[in-house]
């Protein structure tokens, strides 16, 4: 499944009710999945461990078959680990495992809930850096910006912004005074060399902009090029 079609997918997921055969997690009986999921971003250790040790998706493969390739995903990312609990590896493959399960809960890491904006911002920068796993680098951009972006502005270097023409606008005027400047500038919207700054790129995927990005990168070479920088 590729990123575009697992945040479609999703989206469709979080306006169906799933509804399971009677679950019991932690002395509480549970019937609909989204109320279950809800409890085990909230009890993080023992939602993990029910995770990883597959008692839940024998309980619930049947009620989507996406379900199965999802928690597959993660278990296999957590195939080689000694442990899973207090295990930063296993924190990260079952933080993006509830971000692709259906339901609308509040971001939540290790039990607590995120509710600041710049700590989740922060959050995701981390988990893009993760060098060690494809699979978590593949998944985290398209999904977090639903939870970080919703409808705001895109703010940067102090600037608000509502769309990539005012974005590209404001780049231009300092290209125009200072090639080098601009250079400086547009560094700051990626992560590193490979990937854009996660927080930017989940704004243009809400925008729906990720073509007019390409065009405008293109455009923004040639301007390098023509000057030198």
């Amino acid at each position: 499944m590729n990123p575009e079609t697992d945040y479609t997918w999703k989206e469709r997921a979080n306006h169906m009710a799933y509804e399971m055969e009677h679950f019991v997690f932690l002395d509480q009986e549970y019937r609909i999945l989204e109320d279950l999921l809800g409890a085990m971003a909230e009890h993080w250790e023992e939602g993990k461990e029910l995770l990883f040790e597959g008692k839940l998706l024998e309980h619930i493969q049947g009620l989507d078959p996406t379900f199965a390739g999802i928690c597959t995903d993660a278990r296999k990312e957590c195939a080689g680990l000694m442990q899973i609990a207090d295990n930063e590896n296993a924190d990260l493959a079952y933080f993006i495992w509830l971000l692709r399960m259906p339901g609308e809960r509040p971001l939540i890491w290790k039990g607590e809930r995120m509710d600041d904006f710049e700590s989740v911002a922060e959050l995701l920068r981390k988990l893009c850096r993760q060098e060690s796993s494809y699979y978590q680098k593949r998944y985290v951009f398209p999904l977090m910006h639903e939870f970080l972006l919703e409808d705001r502005e895109f703010t940067f270097d102090g600037q608000t912004f509502e769309d990539l023409n005012a974005l590209a606008d404001w780049l231009q005027k300092i290209a125009d005074q200072s090639p080098s400047r601009v250079r400086n500038k547009g560094s700051k919207l990626f992560l590193d060399d490979s990937h854009l700054d996660p927080v930017f790129y989940g704004w243009l995927m809400r925008k729906g902009e990720l073509e007019a990005l390409e065009a405008w990168n293109r455009k923004y070479q040639r301007t390098n090029e023509e000057t030198g920088v």
